[in-house]
């Protein structure tokens, strides 16, 4: 028996190690692998912000945290349609609480391997007309 436990230590050892090495990639792999990339990039004297998706499946991205606060997200919901943001705009009163909460909230649904670019406006980020389901023309400020 004294042969046989070298032996079965060293399995043990080699068998420990592996599934280190095995769970450390899963953390990788899950978390840092597969995150949406961000960028602030300069357009006609503005800043924008993008989102790039670059995995093989659909993310939801449900909070943008710019540090410092030197920018915030104004339209980061794909919940919420344009008519639902200016009627609340307009008839603030008339919103019920559900709505507020739903209308306030971020939310931006990006497809494998799609970028989504948010534009600066007066300070605040706005989504960009070139890549919004509103291909209208029309400005929004």
């Amino acid at each position: 028996m004294m042969v046989l436990d070298p032996i079965i230590e060293l399995v043990k050892f080699v068998g420990g190690l592996g599934g280190l090495a095995s769970s450390t990639f899963l953390v990788y792999d899950r978390v840092y692998r597969y995150r949406p990339s961000a960028f602030l990039i300069p357009a006609d004297y503005k800043t924008s912000l993008r989102f790039k998706n670059v995995a093989a499946e659909t993310i939801v991205i449900d909070e943008i945290v710019i540090t410092p606060p030197m920018l915030t997200v104004a339209r980061a919901n794909d919940l919420v349609t344009r008519n639902e943001e200016r009627a609340a705009v307009m008839y603030p009163t008339t919103t019920s609480k559900e709505d507020k909460e739903r209308l306030e909230g971020t939310y931006v649904i990006i497809k494998p391997m799609e970028e989504r670019t948010f534009a600066d406006v007066d300070g605040k980020i706005l989504e960009s007309p070139s890549l919004s389901r509103d291909m209208s023309g029309s400005k929004r400020r």
